[in-house]
């Protein structure tokens, strides 16, 4: 599965998540908890895993999980 180029700029990124930026740390203003089971599972995964591979393996093994949960 290919990603889009639907952001173009880091100011488009920065809008769209509506995420502050500033010069030396990010800061993510929105939070929400996660699963006590998915938070496990990614655990078990930087442990355990070789999930650094390749892109489709961060993708598939990282995010994904984070993004299902949401």
């Amino acid at each position: 599965m290919a990603f889009t180029n639907q952001f173009k700029s880091l100011a488009a990124v920065l809008k769209h998540y509506q995420i502050h930026y500033k010069k030396d740390d990010f800061e993510i203003i929105k939070t929400a908890t996660l699963n006590e089971s998915v938070r496990q599972d990614i655990f078990f995964t930087l442990k355990e895993v070789a999930y650094n591979v390749s892109e489709a393996a961060i993708c598939e093994n990282l995010i994904y999980p984070v993004l299902k949960e949401a």
